[in-house]
């Protein structure tokens, strides 16, 4: 989360952030993907391999930059606890936006430890 208080940009880690109440207000935690959807999307998708299943637990940064973004993608990859497994750039302008109706994002799989 970007701390918006702050006259510089600085991030906190989830682990500092779900341990201090003041930050709650500031924090919409994400939902776990129900039982019956993770179970569709592993038949209908990957064929019945649990272990592409990569996107339980979810959760949404918004950033106002695009700098802002990329740095918190740099926090992000220097977290010794934390492991990117995939990165999906929507914003990248070779990509067709018709295909998502415009849609923009950046997408992680990240294994936390």
């Amino acid at each position: 989360r970007h701390l918006e208080d702050s006259t510089e940009q600085s991030f906190i880690s989830w682990r500092a952030a779900k341990d201090d109440f003041t930050q709650h207000s500031h924090i919409k935690w994400g939902k776990l993907k129900s039982e019956e959807r993770a179970v569709e999307k592993q038949l209908r998708t990957y064929k019945g391999d649990p272990a592409r299943l990569v996107d339980i637990a979810r959760q949404c940064i918004v950033f106002e930059t695009v700098e802002n973004l990329r740095q918190c993608l740099v926090a992000i990859d220097s977290d010794a606890a934390t492991c990117i497994l995939r990165i999906k750039n929507r914003l990248d302008p070779d990509l067709d936006s018709a295909l998502s109706a415009g849609y923009r994002d950046v997408a992680l799989n990240l294994v936390s430890h």
